[in-house]
């Protein structure tokens, strides 16, 4: 799945501010994705150590100093306040790795038993 195909699957305009985001790079097609209690501080702290060229992710610092600010932009995925690692995860499995500019490997952002990995 694609990010742009992953996108059409959301409801976009949830209320919430907690949940699973993704950042995604209008250029290569390649995006982030992450979960924050508070979405909106996270980005402002994601697009902060972008702009100080000292952003943890390497992929995404990448892209950031060779496109531009402009090409990224955040969608909120799904509005939760619970289960947030599983539902990050979730939509980790569904994104096609070449899409991908997570550091981690799925299986690295959480363990799970396999009645989870069978409910994803």
């Amino acid at each position: 799945m694609t990010p742009n195909q992953l996108l059409e699957t959301i409801t976009p305009n949830l209320p919430r501010t907690s949940g699973v985001y993704m950042i995604l790079c209008a250029v290569t097609n390649k995006a982030y994705i992450g979960q924050s209690k508070n979405i909106h501080r996270r980005w402002v702290s994601h697009k902060g150590y972008l702009k100080r060229d000292c952003h943890q992710n390497q992929y995404l610092q990448r892209s950031y100093n060779k496109y531009g600010r402009h090409c990224l932009n955040l969608f909120v995925l799904e509005n939760s306040e619970t289960e947030l690692h599983l539902k990050e995860a979730h939509y980790l499995f569904k994104l096609d790795k070449s899409f991908r500019l997570n550091l981690n490997a799925v299986k690295e952002v959480m363990t799970m038993s396999q009645e989870t990995r069978d409910k994803i």
